[in-house]
């Protein structure tokens, strides 16, 4: 009725992923239905199908998953591309059942949140990320269901999807919940420049009564684009024996 505000996707999808920690492929349909709601976030509704391969741990699993799920989200700023005062907040509910075409039984709730504030001359950002898994069998859901932790959107210092919990070999083969959160502080230096101090904390894991975040912190240099900011960050693994790594990111804050 709007298509500003309404649409109906269908997608289809595949992906590859090789990282330090697992292999996953990947095949994908869905069905999206995405609209302004009467108190103005957005709400989408999702059914896909989903077909993994899976090499974790040295484990390989083959799963097929009817996925529906929910989701709300909602930014508000003061500049899309640059806001000193702002926030974001994003919730969503997903699952399968094994009555359903699908391999096993799961259902997951994530959210996330960025707020952001003027603070002297700069700007300063907190950011959380939070999610849980609800299964009788973590070990037969593929790592696109799994959660990890580690990398540029999660804990800086790290390398991607690096952390998580282990197995008796000690490869990272992931967990039922997952946490971050991270602190920066920015700052002009020149026109459309900027630095930026940062730590960030977080692992995945499987019992909330027994976990250990991982911490990560460094220094930044942002450019202001005419596209969005551009961040290049250089961050410490403290958890890691202080190695370095390097993390490249564009796009808006919120």
């Amino acid at each position: 009725r709007n298509p500003a505000t309404e649409n109906l996707d269908l997608l289809a999808g595949y992906l590859a992923e090789d990282t330090a920690t697992f292999r996953n492929n990947s095949a994908r349909l869905a069905a999206t239905y995405r609209f302004i709601n009467r108190w103005q976030w957005r709400q989408q509704m999702t059914v896909g199908l989903q077909s993994d391969r899976s090499e974790v741990g040295g484990e390989v699993i083959d799963a097929d998953f009817v996925i529906p799920g929910i989701s709300l989200d909602r930014t508000v700023a003061d500049d899309a591309l640059y806001p000193n005062r702002g926030w974001r907040l994003f919730g969503e509910i997903k699952g399968a059942s094994d009555t359903l075409l699908s391999s096993e039984s799961f259902l997951q709730m994530n959210i996330a949140g960025k707020a952001i504030r003027s603070f002297g001359t700069g700007r300063l950002m907190l950011r959380f990320d939070a999610g849980t898994t609800m299964t009788d069998d973590l070990d037969n859901l593929p790592t696109s269901i799994r959660y990890f932790s580690g990398g540029d959107q999660t804990v800086r210092g790290y390398r991607y999807e690096s952390l998580g919990p282990e197995n008796e070999a000690g490869d990272v083969i992931g967990g039922k919940h997952k946490l971050s959160l991270g602190l920066e502080y920015d700052f002009p230096v020149m026109d459309n420049w900027k630095l930026a101090v940062f730590a960030d904390t977080g692992n995945a894991f499987n019992d909330f009564a027994d976990y250990e975040l991982k911490t990560g912190a460094g220094i930044g240099v942002r450019w202001l684009s005419p596209i969005g900011p551009i961040r290049v960050d250089l961050a410490s693994a403290l958890d890691n024996d202080n190695k370095l790594r390097l993390h490249v990111t564009m796009g808006p804050d919120l």
